[in-house]
């Protein structure tokens, strides 16, 4: 499985970034793909930051994005996973969103099992609280 947080799941969206190519292959791997359902507006609020104010590459981005998103599966977040990312916010200092993915990462890892798991992350802090809990990450 490869789970993705908005920073990994964004480049792969982004011709423009270094990653691009390496995210995307990734994207389209044929290994199941999952995220956190927070990944959702994060993605959209993050392309309409890039390409403001182009309202018609806004546009154009965000179906692209939603295309993308259909074919994960998206994992709630629920009350456990609300759980579980308070205390990783506590003890690591990541933002709450950012805590809110690695627990969603956490929990599916250990349903899944870790052997087929990869975690997909550009962000340092959370690189690094992921592999601390015994993920493989890729890109960060």
């Amino acid at each position: 499985m490869n789970f993705w947080d908005t920073s990994a799941f964004i480049e792969a969206h982004d011709r423009l970034s270094p990653v691009f190519v390496r995210a995307l292959g990734l994207l389209r791997q044929k290994t199941l793909q999952a995220a956190s359902a927070l990944i959702q507006p994060e993605a959209i609020a993050t392309m309409t930051r890039r390409l403001k104010p182009d309202d018609a590459a806004v546009d154009a981005a965000c179906d692209l994005i939603r295309n993308s998103l259909a074919h994960l599966d998206l994992l709630a977040v629920d009350g456990a996973v609300l759980e579980s990312s308070m205390e990783i916010a506590r003890r690591t200092g990541l933002k709450g969103s950012d805590s809110i993915h690695l627990a969603t990462a956490l929990i599916a890892a250990r349903e899944m099992g870790r052997r087929s798991f990869v975690f997909l992350t550009l962000d340092r802090a959370m690189g690094t609280a992921a592999r601390n809990r015994g993920l493989r990450v890729v890109l960060g």
